[in-house]
């Protein structure tokens, strides 16, 4: 069956959204080798990836204390925990020069545990880090400054322990608050909330800041006194919160809608395009996760496959896309008669698998009929025409064997229910 032009949006969508992604991404072998970057690693680092990808390792493409840091200690916290997050390196240009990053990685494990790949995210954090000089230099000509240092240091504490737009607004605010002791703090930012109101007559003074980064303003923040004025360095410490705010902000975004990228990708790796059920490799981690639950009350998990009947004359007499209609029209008849402990899916091609946690062999004959009655009920309306198709139902109490003997068994039913003359339910023994 040919797939549908949104996969293919889908599918270019993805690779977008990787190669050119706000942040640089790799992929490399546990020892470090490179097998995969992104567009913007090259733009950012000047390095072609085919000088890089089977070449070179990511800790020889970093400074001598980076590459230290990454055999001592970042290599071995990834191994033990599996991620590490917020590390900060320098990552050395094809010119010479660097650029500081923050990295955060992932190991991904295989089907022993062993160590498989890495995955890396690598994000630029110039700016920040021209920041943070500039105020070690500033803290060293004026000593008032160090207390505005300190305060500095507290907020970015906060805004590295937080890691979702909410605790990241609360910890702004209540740190600008605390910093300066006044009576209000608040922040707005312009894609989520109404501005900041103007001061009136006789509120008192205010300090109000853009909140920039990337060259675009994405907010404000504003601290208030309803009685006496700021300093000029209470001012300047508003103004210095302005950058780190802005970046952590922005950070966390990037984080979010990658987060939520991911999320999507998964969840695109476990459905079935077509019907929207979970395919068959959602099925299997489900269906084996049944099987891991404990027998109670005499029941057991089953499953029962769900094969159309004849299905090749549908697509040859009326077109694929009659096909695609009849099995869509099926996979919601059999979504509804499994309540939300069961499992539904499509197993491949005109086939689908239903699983259902605690069953016994009366009942699950009893679902296997509702199974293939709801087939046989079905409709597509195809070019005006309504089209129907039977099903021939194969279900298995688990006994014990492992996913592949349950299985087995079902599908051995479902080929005695075909061999009986189709449109009929077989349970095994």
């Amino acid at each position: 069956m040919p797939a549908s032009a949104p996969r293919d949006e889908a599918a270019d969508e993805v690779e977008a959204l990787y190669e050119d992604a706000p942040c640089a991404h790799l992929v490399t072998l546990p020892d470090g080798l490179i097998v995969r970057v992104n567009r913007t690693f090259e733009r950012w680092t000047g390095h072609d990836r085919a000088d890089l990808v089977g070449r070179r390792r990511f800790q020889d493409l970093v400074t001598t204390g980076g590459r230290i840091y990454h055999e001592t200690h970042l290599a071995p916290m990834l191994h033990l925990q599996g991620a590490v997050r917020e590390i900060a390196l320098d990552v050395r240009r094809a010119d010479g020069t660097t650029v500081p990053v923050l990295l955060n990685a992932v190991l991904v494990r295989d089907g022993d545990g062993g160590p498989l790949r890495v995955r890396t995210s690598l994000v630029d954090c110039t700016e920040r880090r021209q920041y943070e000089t500039e105020l070690r230099a500033a803290r060293d000509r004026e000593g008032v400054l160090r207390r505005h240092a300190e305060r500095l240091q507290r907020l970015t504490g906060e805004l590295a322990r937080s890691h979702t737009m909410t605790s990241l607004r609360a910890a702004i605010v209540a740190q600008v608050a605390d910093a300066l002791d006044c009576d209000e703090a608040a922040l707005a930012l312009h894609d989520l909330d109404a501005p900041l109101p103007a001061p009136g007559a006789g509120d008192g003074d205010a300090v109000r800041v853009a909140l920039v980064t990337d060259g675009h303003e994405i907010g404000a923040m504003e601290a208030r006194l309803r009685e006496g004025a700021f300093s000029d360095a209470e001012r300047e410490l508003v103004h210095a919160f302005a950058g780190p705010c802005a970046q952590a902000l922005h950070r966390v975004r990037v984080l979010e809608e990658l987060d939520a990228r991911s999320r999507q990708l998964e969840r695109l790796a476990r459905t079935d395009v077509l019907t929207g059920l979970a395919n068959r490799r959602a099925l299997e981690e489900e269906v084996a996760a049944l099987l891991r639950t404990p027998a109670r009350g005499g029941t057991r998990p089953g499953v029962a496959l769900v094969d159309l009947d004849r299905f090749k004359a549908v697509n040859d007499t009326h077109g694929h896309h009659a096909g695609d209609a009849v099995l869509s029209a099926v996979a919601a008849a059999l979504r509804g008669c499994v309540d939300t402990t069961g499992a539904v899916g499509r197993w491949g091609g005109e086939e689908f698998l239903v699983a259902v946690p605690a069953t016994t062999p009366e009942a699950l004959a009893a679902l296997a009929q509702r199974l293939r009655t709801a087939v046989s009920g079905a409709r597509a309306i195809v070019d005006g025409a309504a089209l129907a198709v039977t099903a021939s139902v194969g279900a298995a109490v688990h006994d014990g064997g492992t996913l592949q003997d349950l299985l087995r068994r079902a599908d051995a039913a479902l080929y005695r229910a075909k061999d009986a003359g189709r449109d009929r339910a077989t349970l095994a023994g």
